[in-house]
This record gives C-alpha cells, sequence and structure tokens, in this order.
C-alpha cells in the first residue's frame, strides 16, 4: 500500500522540478553600448531565475556577468531591461542565458541560452 501511495507523489514531485522557462527570440543581433535592451522570457510555473551573459569559447561559452540572480518569476513569463554599460567589452561572440533554480546545462528545459550577437561600441559600425 506504501508503494502505490508514494507512486503518485513521485511523479508529482518530478512534473513540479520540470520548470520550463524560454527566452524569447531577441529582436536585435547587434547590441550597442550606451543603448538599452528588453529581454523577455516564458515559464510555465513560479521559478527562481538567474540571467547571465556568457561568451563564446573553443570549448563552448564561459561566463562574462551575471545580469542578475534569484530573481523570482511566475507564469506565463517576464521581462529584464538590460543597460549595456562601459564595461562590456566590444566583440563578437556573446549569448544570454537564462536559467531557473536547479540550473542544470543538460537540455532539460530548466535553461536557454539566445542566438549569439555582437556588442559594439561607440565607433563601430552596425
Amino acid at each position: 500500500m506504501k508503494f502505490n501511495i508514494a507512486l503518485p507523489l513521485l511523479a508529482a514531485l518530478a512534473s513540479a522540478e520540470n520548470a520550463k522557462v524560454l527566452l524569447e527570440p531577441l529582436e536585435f543581433e547587434n547590441v550597442r553600448i550606451e543603448k538599452s535592451y528588453e529581454v523577455e522570457w516564458s515559464a510555465d510555473r513560479r521559478v527562481t531565475l538567474q540571467l547571465v551573459l556568457v561568451k563564446q569559447t573553443q570549448d563552448g561559452w564561459r561566463k562574462v556577468k551575471t545580469l542578475f540572480e534569484d530573481r523570482k518569476g511566475d507564469a506565463p513569463g517576464g521581462s529584464f531591461t538590460w543597460d549595456v554599460d562601459e564595461s562590456y567589452p566590444a566583440c563578437s561572440g556573446y549569448a544570454l542565458w537564462l536559467s531557473s533554480e536547479n540550473r542544470p546545462d543538460d537540455s532539460t528545459g530548466y535553461a536557454d541560452l539566445t542566438d549569439w550577437f555582437d556588442i559594439k561600441g561607440h565607433g563601430d559600425g552596425l
């Protein structure tokens, strides 16, 4: 009898942990220093989020800067205004990484990575 009670409980716990967080497609290919950009996401339940700027490397990517962490978000989603200041190096190969509380890197839906984009400085052409 205990097995029958435990099985539905385990199924409920497993589904509760499988939150989906997805970044909306970015409306920009190039990011300009001293501009602001709206980053939007969707979530299928209440989650705790982290948003990180990452840089492409030969082995994948590395963290450049945490834009926010431990931010509470509800379904159906939310947004964040990203102010790009002089602290960001102008170059190519950046992306944004959004992840929820468990933050695994295993394609289970806990996290999402944008397409790669460039950060341009004052004198750089678009």
